[in-house]
């Protein structure tokens, strides 16, 4: 689905009482489109909501597919089948739809734009520069998904997300994580926000660079190239997140989060969300702090064979000790440091130029 201002059942009567306005959304699939009629009939709001049934993307008038779970999650339809529940294992539902660009149908300014379309969210920024740069879009809520292109091994794909999400930086909004821990725990409008993390331009580059280490297929390799008496222990090249740099946004979470986009500076934030805070050193440093595992799980949960790839260390008499104490030298004499992406390999985007 793709709105430009959010339509919340009970909760819409108390939000349009302070902020006046119509509500334009775009839901493809028959299916989820009729519940969300039904919603919009049982709480009186049809007068307000505009519901499309076409593919919000970066062209118009183009034919696209999106693959629907017949089972499972019903959330994981996609214009490109990539997410996991959308595989051999589950049958699917063919939609095929036409494309509209947003700036071909939103000429006003904007209060809030959402999108959550599985990985899709870049091609419907693209489709959005006029709107972004023309107008008045006061916040952007997305899911925020590389882990779609992960998935399929698609590090263009992937990559694809942290240049969006820089060039949309650069164009002078801030952005914040939304962890899901955060999402599904947030007690309703009455209270206020949680303190959230900045995502920061220089986090973004770092995912750029180790996507481009992907392809490449040298992401993570420089453990098993200076340690290999310790393989056994080492995770293979182009484990994701377990290879992903600990300043890198992407190493805060695994499959997917939420950002959310604001003109306003006025956010209630506290550091960064990256799985490393700025003072860790990986040029010396490989644990991380605090028993924290990659993807900000933790390192409690994990075998011994698993714990090196996910930068916790082995205590003393596991199989895995040794190899700890190898890896731990080794990044004290600064050799586990990532392999160097070439100048002319590093992409860039601004939102002009979407």
């Amino acid at each position: 689905n793709f709105v430009w201002y959010v339509a919340l059942g009970g909760h819409t009567p108390t939000i349009h009482a302070h902020h006046p306005s119509r509500v334009k959304a775009w839901e493809p699939v028959p299916m989820f489109a009729a519940f969300t009629q039904y919603g919009l009939l049982l709480n009186n709001l049809t007068h307000l909501v505009e519901l499309s049934d076409k593919i919000v993307s970066d062209s118009d008038g183009a034919s696209l597919s999106i693959h629907v779970p017949r089972k499972g999650i019903w959330g994981t339809a996609a214009v490109v089948p990539g997410n996991s529940t959308v595989n051999l294992e589950h049958s699917h539902q063919l939609v095929v739809k036409t494309t509209e660009r947003l700036d071909s149908v939103v000429h006003e300014d904007i209060l809030l734009m959402k999108a959550d379309v599985e990985g899709f969210e870049p091609s419907v920024m693209r489709g959005a520069r006029d709107l972004l740069l023309k107008r008045s879009v006061e916040n952007i809520i997305m899911e925020y998904s590389p882990g779609v292109g992960d998935w399929q091994r698609d590090w263009d794909k992937s990559m694809s997300n942290p240049i969006m999400l820089k060039a949309l930086i650069e164009a002078g909004y801030f952005a914040y994580d939304l962890p899901w821990s955060k999402v599904y725990t947030y007690p309703g409008f009455n209270v206020s926000m949680p303190v959230l993390e900045r995502v920061l331009t220089y986090m973004l580059d770092l995912d750029i660079q180790d996507m481009q280490r992907a392809k490449l297929g040298k992401l993570g390799c420089e453990l098993k190239e200076e340690l290999p008496e310790h393989a056994a222990y080492l995770p293979d090249c182009n484990k994701v997140p377990q290879a992903l740099h600990p300043h890198s946004y992407h190493s805060s979470f695994g499959f997917n989060t939420n950002v959310w986009l604001t003109r306003s500076s006025a956010v209630n934030s506290s550091g960064v969300a990256s799985v490393a805070p700025l003072t860790f050193n990986p040029a010396k440093e490989y644990f991380l702090p605090n028993n924290v595992a990659m993807a900000r799980n933790w390192c409690g949960w994990y075998k011994p064979e698993e714990l090196l790839a996910q930068r916790c260390p082995c205590v003393e008499g596991t199989p895995c000790a040794a190899a700890s104490k190898a890896v731990e030298a080794a990044a004290r004499e600064g050799k586990l440091a990532p392999y160097p992406v070439p100048s002319e390999k590093f992409k860039h985007e601004r939102v002009e130029a979407w």
